[in-house]
């Protein structure tokens, strides 16, 4: 199999988005749309996850939907939870799940099972009116291993442990990525482990990317940020439809031109979605292996 060397085309493409994603992190739920008017915001997902270390599969989650509504442009953004929403899961091979409210505007799975291959759909009827978004769910694309080395500051790059991830794309065409990495840190009140975005702007502006360019290759990424003695990682190499690609990758778009700028920034066009009645936000199916990394 020829080997193709992502530092060309994907890194290239993943690194010019990490470039513009040093910003403030503004989360999907608090970006500020371009309307004046105050918008329904929903946010959910459905995943199949495959612990690549451990060969452990989760596939009932639970889940979490989010329904909010939008803060306007020259307004602070927040996050303003909905209640008393009805919200509900289904798929074509007919599963079906009533999602509970956990928190303010905050939704959760009780018995749906993630299988990729179908086409789940979420339905979020509020104040009398419904909205449904679709989403297939591709297979998992494995994380055949993750590898580090340290690399001396070079010009804008700082110096640190860069971490390379490895894989093999399908042969076949339209394959859609997104790349998730957690940072494992302790919480400084409670003591607790916690697991956050090693850098959030990149994960909500960029990390995406489809096989146009390397259909059937082998896949050799390295991160885009270092990591240092001590640091425990975790790296999920998520497979999306083109639908959920086209949502993350407008959404970039909108964050980087103006979604965190001042008052005087021109508003951004606010991203695609997938769900009707003019709702925002996007449900997406997905399929992700994952590995933990530890540098020492």
């Amino acid at each position: 199999m020829k080997k193709y060397f992502l530092s060309s085309i994907f890194l290239t493409t993943l690194y010019i988005i990490f470039v513009v994603s040093c910003t403030e992190e503004v989360p999907p739920e608090k970006l500020r749309l371009k309307n004046a008017e105050k918008a329904i915001i929903i946010e959910g997902y459905i995943s199949y996850a495959v612990n690549a270390d451990s060969n452990l599969i989760n596939t009932q989650g639970p889940f979490e939907v989010k329904v909010s509504t939008s803060s306007p442009y020259f307004e602070k953004a927040s996050f303003i939870g909905l209640s008393g929403a009805t919200v509900w899961i289904t798929d074509n091979m007919g599963q079906k799940d009533y999602l509970s409210e956990v928190n303010t505007g905050i939704y959760r799975s009780d018995s749906i099972q993630a299988i990729p291959g179908r086409t789940y759909t979420l339905n979020v009827i509020y104040q009398g009116k419904t909205y449904s978004a679709s989403s297939y769910m591709p297979a998992y694309v494995p994380l055949d291993s993750v590898t580090y080395r340290y690399i001396p500051p070079i010009n804008f790059l700082p110096g640190g442990y860069y971490a390379t991830i490895y894989g093999v794309d399908p042969p076949g065409g339209n394959n859609y990525y997104r790349l998730r990495v957690f940072k494992r840190t302790t919480d400084k009140l409670t003591g607790k482990r916690i697991d956050s975005l090693f850098n959030g702007a990149f994960d909500y502006q960029g990390g995406i990317a489809e096989d146009k360019f390397f259909d059937g290759n082998f896949i050799n990424f390295q991160l885009p940020y270092p990591g240092k003695i001590g640091d425990t990682i975790r790296i999920e190499l998520c497979s999306i439809d083109k639908g959920s690609y086209d949502y993350y990758f407008s959404l970039g778009q909108a964050i980087g031109n103006g979604g965190s700028g001042g008052p005087f920034s021109p508003p951004p066009a606010n991203p695609k979605t997938n769900f009707n009645n003019g709702a925002y936000g996007y449900f997406s199916a997905e399929s992700y292996s994952k590995r933990w990394l530890i540098i020492q």
